[in-house]
């Protein structure tokens, strides 16, 4: 009950955004682009010590990654911490270069 009281309060601190990606309907990237996307952000992966763990109650970092179509419009929708977001764009700038990336206004219902 200690670790999970900790980490209630630890992840009620964490501040998180919802970034719409956009990505050119004739982009010539193959589906491998995505997957070096998701191998890029294995950078945000951090080891736990046992004074993290136990003590302040950290927990790894939590990504969504959603693709939406709705009426024939795709994009990808990533629900993060905000101290995540220039990884995320980082890695998907350096796949797909003429992607636009938005903050979005709406939060999931659930985002946790």
């Amino acid at each position: 009950m200690w670790v999970q009281s900790r980490q209630i309060k630890f992840n009620q601190g964490i501040r998180y955004v919802l970034l719409a990606i956009d990505v050119p309907r004739m982009n010539e990237q193959t589906p491998q682009a995505v997957e070096q996307v998701f191998g890029q952000l294995a950078g945000a992966y951090s080891g736990l010590d046992q004074i993290e763990k136990y003590w302040v109650g950290k927990t790894q970092a939590v990504f969504s990654f959603e693709l939406v179509s709705i009426g024939g419009y795709v994009q990808f929708l990533v629900h993060t911490p905000t101290k995540y977001r220039d990884l995320i764009e980082a890695a998907v700038y350096s796949q797909y270069p003429d992607a636009e990336i938005v903050e979005s206004t709406t939060t999931p219902t659930r985002c946790r």
